[in-house]
């Protein structure tokens, strides 16, 4: 019997494409604007869920929203759906102009990596075509209270919309 792929191989492909390339994006980012005072480190946390209550910055969330199978458009004798998938990044700092940037060039180098990128697992079966609908950003928050040397977080997410091929 062969299953189906379906929302959990969609989600594992983006996410691991993802630890494949955001280093080497972020690095290509922080050469091209030349500002050594605002880092760009790979991320130390990956996470499949929201609300995650213990991780290390900068942390990547994949989180697939909803998995439409387009039945009543495609007709077809395959899997042809839409996954909506929300990819965020949060990211922090002690400098608020400092973090604002970053969050721009994770939101930037996290384009990169996903929009337009074709995924295909042979073994599987599978194919993705990922798509950036949107991006937005959170607004900076803390809990530092009045600690001076307290961090400032901020979230950038990339609703995504992925179009899923597989065999039946």
């Amino acid at each position: 019997m062969s299953v189906r792929h379906i929302s959990e191989i969609t989600r594992n492909m983006v996410q691991a494409h993802i630890r494949a390339n955001i280093a080497a994006a972020l690095s290509d980012l922080r050469t091209d604007m030349a500002d050594p005072i605002v880092t760009t480190e790979p991320p130390q946390s990956y996470f499949i869920f929201p609300n995650a209550q213990s991780y290390k910055t900068p942390a990547i969330f994949t989180i697939v929203e909803s998995f439409d199978f387009r039945l009543e458009k495609q007709n077809a004798n395959h899997i042809n759906a839409n996954v909506k998938l929300n990819v965020a990044a949060l990211v922090e700092d002690r400098d608020l102009y400092r973090l604002t940037i970053k969050a721009d060039r994770y939101s930037a180098a996290l384009h990169f990596v996903l929009a337009q990128y074709p995924l295909v697992d042979l073994a599987k079966n599978v194919k993705l075509v990922i798509l950036v609908d949107q991006v937005t950003f959170s607004p900076e928050y803390s809990n530092a209270g009045d600690d001076p040397q307290g961090l400032f977080r901020k979230e950038v997410l990339l609703e995504c919309s992925v179009q899923h091929y597989s065999a039946l």
